[in-house]
């Protein structure tokens, strides 16, 4: 059923002149805006007034002798206040009067502090200065919540996304080096715009970037890789809504090229040993380099065929081949950070293994001690 009265005159506004196309998005009988005590209505003026299942359920409440609250329309939209706070600000967050019902809670998450609050209002300032990043302000009443997110201070990394590397201009290195060149983008969160600085430091070393050759400061890099593998590196960035971020790790999975890096060493190469895998579980494995600057006595062929005497070359170690000797000792220490002997052994032979699964994880100096010539290597426990 309908009627052809318009929900403003419906409602009685005692002011004629307001503006009937403002949303009616607070409690009218709290603002005095009506003669009535509660009452049922759209958010928006209707031309024509109807009867609707929301209408009748609440009208049969209060028929019933059950007074019903008069409805309010509100979302999280309705929440004002800015999408960012600087560094060192002090923001506000609201709601229009008559709008809340009964005492708000207030509450903030992230990198976030309440300064004051009244039934409308909260005032807000970062409580961390080096802290960049997403927060929330809430409000509780008796019958919603009411959440609006912020980003504090200056933009960061959100996501490293592969570009056309032919629509942007940029080095292009020579064939022998650029075997399966990849063009890189930041994106940054809240946006892209507030960035004025940004400053890039390669942790994946051993392959080539454009800013090698020269600097800029915009949001791509160009990188040529040789092989697939993950591409680390971190960058910080500047605005003057928070100065400088902390350093963001990032990483780019590189598949573009025809086959994948070799698996990389795991271990130490010495003057005179190899030790693997570093850092270790549960065993060490030692073995000579091929040209130790240390004089062993290695197994070679010297008494005809058959034999396995044990002689000493003299010769430094100058052998091609690495070491062998089931009968050379070497002994082994292990010291923890201040300096106290946790561990030792002495092993019988070359190549040989350390047992360090009853070692705590931590970092370790390990003494190899051959003839009264010593080595040390630091080395963590997993």
């Amino acid at each position: 059923m309908h009627s052809f009265i318009p929900t403003a005159s419906a409602l009685g506004f005692i002011n004629p002149d307001f503006d009937w196309s403002d949303p009616m998005d607070r409690d009218l009988v709290c603002s005095g805006e009506i003669p009535f005590d509660s009452y049922f209505g759209p958010k928006e003026n209707e031309q024509h007034t109807s009867f609707t299942e929301s209408s009748v359920n609440w009208l049969l409440e209060e028929l019933a002798g059950n007074p019903q609250l008069p409805p309010l329309y509100l979302t999280d939209t309705d929440f004002n206040g800015p999408d960012r706070i600087c560094i060192g600000e002090t923001r506000s967050f609201s709601f229009k009067d008559c709008q809340l019902r009964g005492i708000p809670n207030w509450h903030v998450t992230g990198n976030l502090e309440i300064i004051s609050s009244n039934s409308t209002t909260v005032w807000v300032r970062p409580s961390i200065p080096s802290f960049d990043g997403w927060a929330t302000v809430s409000v509780n009443t008796p019958t919603q919540v009411f959440r609006k997110r912020v980003f504090i201070g200056t933009p960061v990394v959100e996501t490293v996304t592969k570009v056309d590397i032919n629509e942007i201009p940029h080095i292009s290195l020579d064939s022998g080096i650029n075997n399966c060149e990849v063009g890189l983008r930041l994106d940054f969160t809240p946006n892209n715009n507030d960035v004025t600085d940004i400053e890039w430091q390669k942790i994946t070393t051993d392959v080539a970037w454009s800013r090698d050759y020269y600097d800029y400061d915009d949001r791509y890099v160009f990188i040529y890789p040789t092989c697939n593998k993950k591409f680390k590196f971190r960058v910080r960035s500047y605005s003057d809504c928070g100065g400088w971020t902390e350093w963001q790790n990032l990483e780019y999975d590189i598949t573009e090229c025809t086959g994948s890096c070799p698996t990389p060493f795991n271990g130490i190469v010495s003057d005179n040993f190899v030790l693997y895998p570093v850092p270790a579980n549960d065993v060490i494995n030692i073995n000579l380099v091929s040209n130790p600057s240390w004089d062993f006595p290695c197994l070679e062929p010297s008494g005809g065929i058959g034999s396995d005497e044990i002689i000493d070359s003299g010769d430094g170690g100058s052998s091609n081949l690495p070491c062998t000797n089931p009968r050379l000792r070497l002994n082994i220490s292990f010291y923890n950070n201040v300096g106290t002997l946790v561990y030792s052994i002495t092993t019988i032979g070359i190549p040989t293994q350390v047992n360090v699964s009853n070692l705590t994880t931590g970092t370790y100096v390990m003494l190899i001690e051959y003839n009264g010539q010593v080595e040390s290597h630091n080395i963590n426990v997993n």
